[in-house]
């Protein structure tokens, strides 16, 4: 070989480690775009899910309340269901055997949405005074930036964050307090 073909081998060679250089940086920019863009798929997604589902558990709470009279002067949440921290698909109306859902207007317990706990429930009385609430979990920072969302979008005088500093939260909707 002559040192002008090993030179022209050499300059061939630089090339194509430049075009595959610039061919893995761009791959990689195209994948990291792709991601945030699942991303934020995903989080609009799961935040009108999450509205979704607030709205249909808060419908069938006062549907529960509303249809199942239970006699109490005292206490205003009475037509509740009782529980503390239990699954919002498992409540049964007060005075009835049937479930919060067994209302006959075709509604189901909410399914688990990917990235969050279940849905949980709780009641609870203190002398005169009673709280009625349910809530759901996020398992990670995009669920959180979710929860913030729906927060605004259910209502901000009837639904808190847990405020915690770690990458998941906890919304809760208050239907007494």
């Amino acid at each position: 070989m002559t040192p002008s073909a090993s030179r022209t081998q050499g300059f061939i060679l630089g090339y194509i480690l430049f075009a595959l250089a610039v061919l893995a940086v761009t791959t990689i920019a195209t994948s990291q775009m792709m991601g945030k863009q699942d991303a934020a798929k995903w989080i609009a997604s799961s935040k009108d899910k999450v509205e979704d589902q607030a709205n249909v558990i808060m419908t069938q709470l006062a549907a529960c309340a509303t249809l199942n009279e239970v006699d109490s002067v005292d206490d205003y949440g009475a037509a509740y269901p009782t529980g503390t921290h239990a699954l919002v698909s498992a409540l049964i109306c007060p005075g009835t055997s049937a479930t919060v859902w067994d209302s006959g207007a075709g509604s189901y317990a909410p399914q688990k949405i990917s990235g969050f706990s279940d849905w949980r429930y709780t009641k609870t009385v203190a002398g005169s005074s009673i709280t009625v609430y349910f809530y759901v979990t996020a398992q990670d920072a995009n669920g959180k930036v979710v929860l913030s969302h729906a927060r605004r979008r259910l209502g901000e005088g009837q639904v808190n964050l847990s405020q915690t500093t770690t990458a998941n939260d906890t919304m809760v909707v208050h239907i007494f307090q």
